[in-house]
């Protein structure tokens, strides 16, 4: 489950205020900063715009209904919050099926003495280490550009503006010094 997001932007919902939510895990996220107002426009005695949404795209009657009989924002989004982990829950329960299946078929091929499993298990963990070889490369790759970036790159003492501001310093206290003279010599 990827939270039920939807990709095509006509299965968005759209707010009263403009704001769109593509999927459950939004809507949950939304629900507690949502002005008054705006939840008020969706959610009223007469019509729940949310749970005709999720009934409409989700195709999850059951969440919609629980959710068509509130109008509390908060309870909406308790409601929500247990269905999308119970959602998760399932999802890992169905992916750890799968790698124990797939484990448990992989050893009985190999008992048969079928290593060509065992060649296409090594080739997968080749390929997934290859992956975050370069994932860590590109990772030091731009931790060196930050750190390049913080640090202003080479530190130079005479730069132009330190260069400058002795320039600067210094025609300044030469005008001092004429002035003071020209001070000293009228008196």
């Amino acid at each position: 489950m990827s939270d039920f997001l939807i990709t095509k932007p006509e299965e968005y919902f759209y707010l009263s205020n403009g704001q769109s939510i593509r999927s459950l895990q939004e809507l949950k996220d939304a629900l507690p900063r949502l002005d008054e107002g705006v939840f008020r426009r969706h959610v009223t005695n007469e019509k729940n715009d949310f749970a005709n949404w999720i009934k409409g795209v989700f195709q999850e009657e059951e969440l919609a209904e629980e959710v068509g009989q509130e109008q509390d924002k908060r309870k909406i989004t308790i409601l929500l919050e247990r269905f999308i982990d119970k959602k998760r829950q399932s999802k890992r329960q169905f992916d750890d099926q799968a790698i124990i299946e797939k484990n448990r078929a992989d050893q009985e091929a190999v008992e048969k003495g079928d290593f060509n499993v065992l060649k296409d298990r090594l080739g997968e963990i080749m390929k997934r280490e290859l992956e975050i070889q370069k994932r860590e490369e590109k990772i030091q790759q731009v931790e060196e550009e930050l750190e390049k970036k913080l640090s202003g790159g080479e530190k130079k003492f005479f730069t132009k503006e330190f260069i400058e501001g002795v320039l600067t310093g210094l025609l300044i206290i030469l005008i001092v010094l004429l002035v003071y003279l020209k001070f000293i010599a009228k008196f």
